[in-house]
């Protein structure tokens, strides 16, 4: 896994977690294409 990869996947998984109240909520199409996303790097390995 490259580190662009290994990044990319952070910022997914940080991204989907549920956020603090401050912090305006992820848009669900934005999660669900960032979800595609780290699916589609899992899966290149």
């Amino acid at each position: 896994m490259t580190i662009n990869e290994h990044l990319t996947k952070e910022l997914i998984r940080e991204r989907t977690q549920p956020r603090v109240r401050t912090q305006r909520p992820p848009h669900p199409r934005a999660v669900r294409a960032l979800r595609r996303l780290a699916d589609r790097i899992e899966g290149d390995h």
